[in-house]
């Protein structure tokens, strides 16, 4: 009987699977939600899928000098955009997964090895409410 219920749960999960693959790939090649589909995706990607992103917590001083927000490099080459000395960094917003990107120079950024990701992540998400652990 287990034999049986194996058998069940591993067609299932394939044809579930077959299926969220055949949804994904009709929306990518929708024109006009493509573009919003895959940034979300990508987006969603970033913080769990097999492209996590948000893995290099850091400090970054984008106004002034004094004042740092915590932020996620997300590329450390943009020779694309014709910047040599800079990075990407993703700065989430309080209370919500918006947030804004800002190109940085290197010497703005201060990569935090004392703290995950996920603790950064939530302590920025909440405001600074959420205690980090030790």
């Amino acid at each position: 009987i287990l034999t049986v219920i194996f058998v069940g749960y591993i067609s299932s999960s394939f044809i579930v699977g077959r299926l969220v693959d055949l949804f994904d790939t009709i929306l990518e090649r929708t024109p006009g939600i493509k573009i919003i589909y895959s940034t979300v995706k990508d987006f969603f990607e970033a913080f769990a899928g097999n492209k996590r992103k948000f893995d290099k917590a850091v400090l970054v001083s984008i106004q002034d000098r004094e004042v740092w927000q915590i932020g996620f490099i997300t590329q450390e080459e943009l020779q694309q955009f014709g910047l040599q000395e800079y990075v990407a960094v993703y700065v989430p917003k309080s209370y919500a997964f918006a947030g804004q990107l800002y190109f940085l120079k290197k010497d703005r950024v201060k990569l935090l090895t004392d703290i995950s990701s996920a603790d950064a992540m939530k302590f920025a998400i909440s405001g600074g409410v959420t205690q980090i652990e030790e």
